[in-house]
């Protein structure tokens, strides 16, 4: 698993930073389902590395106790007010983007990351993480929503 969220941009309009001071580049892109698709789902990892899926998700989370403790031990110390244990997943408290109103929220509040997962056409899960709470959810999005992305290795 890549430690850290995932920054790949190619020369067009891949992925959006946000629009705060350098510091905050360490939440990597936001990057919508759609950008995803349109790549090919794996190509915004290198060679070797995938975007994870909900199952992959699942068994890093059942590696760490679970789903009622392992976001706690997935979030960065770093990031979250009081909570979190070092762990190499390094969650940042990196929030959302919503491409229909062009903003990003809830940073410092939640973390949320895409799976390959499909729900449906306009629909895919998501790996969350809160604010104040140790369990891990897996919620489905509208694909429109900007999300960070980690990838994993092929096995």
């Amino acid at each position: 698993w890549f430690t850290e969220n995932l920054r790949y941009e190619d020369s067009g309009n891949l992925g959006r930073w946000q629009n705060f001071d350098d510091s905050k580049r360490n939440y990597g892109r936001y990057y919508t389902f759609h950008e995803m698709e349109d790549q090919g789902l794996n190509n915004l990892c290198p060679t070797g590395y995938r975007i994870p899926s909900r199952s992959d998700f699942r068994n890093l989370v059942e590696h760490l106790g679970g789903t009622n403790e392992a976001g706690s031990k997935m979030k960065s110390p770093s990031s979250w007010t009081n909570e979190g244990a070092p762990s190499k997943f390094n969650a940042l408290a990196n929030g959302y983007y919503t491409a229909w109103d062009d903003k990003f929220t809830r940073i410092g509040q939640e973390a949320n990351f895409w799976t390959t997962t499909e729900l449906s056409d306009t629909s895919a899960f998501s790996m969350e993480l809160l604010t104040g709470n140790s369990n891990v959810f897996f919620p489905y999005d509208v694909k429109d929503f900007g999300h960070a992305c980690r990838c994993v290795k092929d096995l």
